[in-house]
């Protein structure tokens, strides 16, 4: 089985009128990058964020070649960005799940008069028996980014720790009602949540579910080839850095080494190697996140 995490940077295909932004739609040369892609490395279950609005995911869906069962929430992003999954011809029962009202935990006194809730959505996948129990849960999330436009939570840091904290509260009690399944949980985390040099935000997962570890790590990835986002600069020096995540427990089997791992696009679509180097390479990606693959020669769960 293969698994496909990727954010798809403002994936508008329609005009979304609850983007606040106007958001131009995507270039079609990068659609026909994306679509080259999941086509290429054929993922059975894909997890897409910064999808921009339900009608543009089915646009995807209807240009790839294998045929997916969708969904999509949109939760509270007021970018009209969304998150979603794709499965392709499931054997398994599948059940969907979306937390856009759940109020999450407080980590400010603010927070007991004005309650959180995800900044867009935590996305919840059931791949059930034919009794419809869960064999896998599997947890689909876009983090707050670093923007403050208000200036009221500097690089959304309460924000993503409130997030971060609703997240692991969901999976624990999911936990308590199904101790036998397992959880994984992925996306773009917009921060660093490896065990090495953890944001003080992701140091509550790590206490919390000190079981799970991040797919690089248990396939002992090199740090510096971990980086799954690299279009930030200071001044002329790119900063790449490690922003998306597909976290499993120590109960999950160790991925094939050879299938997994972050996708370098460049020896897919002729980009330049390595790190955008200056904006005008960066143009040339089609989004300003990699891919990460997760595959198993077996089923994993």
């Amino acid at each position: 089985m293969k698994f496909l995490v990727w954010n798809l940077e403002n994936f508008f295909l329609v005009p979304h009128l609850k983007s606040s932004y106007n958001q131009p739609l995507k270039p079609q040369k990068k659609v026909e990058q994306i679509v080259s892609v999941i086509e290429d490395l054929d993922p059975d279950v894909l997890f897409l964020s910064e999808v921009g609005g339900e009608d543009s995911l089915i646009k995807l869906e209807k240009m790839l070649k294998s045929n997916y069962q969708y969904f999509y929430t949109e939760g509270n992003s007021d970018r009209g960005i969304g998150i979603a999954f794709l499965v392709k011809q499931p054997g398994y029962k599948l059940k969907f799940y979306t937390h856009t009202d759940d109020i999450l935990p407080a980590v400010s006194l603010e927070d007991r008069t004005n309650p959180r809730k995800f900044s867009r959505d935590a996305a919840e996948l059931w791949l059930c028996d034919e009794t419809g129990k869960p064999k896998l849960i599997l947890w689909g999330v876009h983090l707050k980014s670093g923007q403050d436009r208000t200036g009221a939570d500097p690089k959304g840091f309460r924000q993503r720790s409130a997030e971060v904290r609703g997240l692991v509260t969901l999976i624990k009690k999911r936990r308590s009602s199904y101790p036998e399944v397992t959880q994984w949980m992925v996306g773009d985390f917009n921060g660093n949540a490896a065990k090495e040099n953890t944001s003080a935000e992701f140091e509550h997962l790590y206490a919390q579910l000190p079981d799970y570890c991040d797919l690089l790590e248990r396939l002992d990835v090199p740090t510096n080839q971990r980086w799954t986002f690299a279009m930030a600069y200071e001044g002329n020096n790119s900063l790449p850095s490690q922003l998306d995540y597909f976290f499993i427990p120590n109960s999950t089997p160790t991925p094939d080494p050879e299938g997994s791992a972050v996708v370098q696009l460049w020896q897919r679509l002729g980009n330049n190697a390595g790190p955008a180097k200056t904006t005008s390479e960066r143009e040339t990606w089609p989004s300003d996140h990699l891919p990460i693959l997760a595959s198993w020669p077996k089923c994993p769960f």
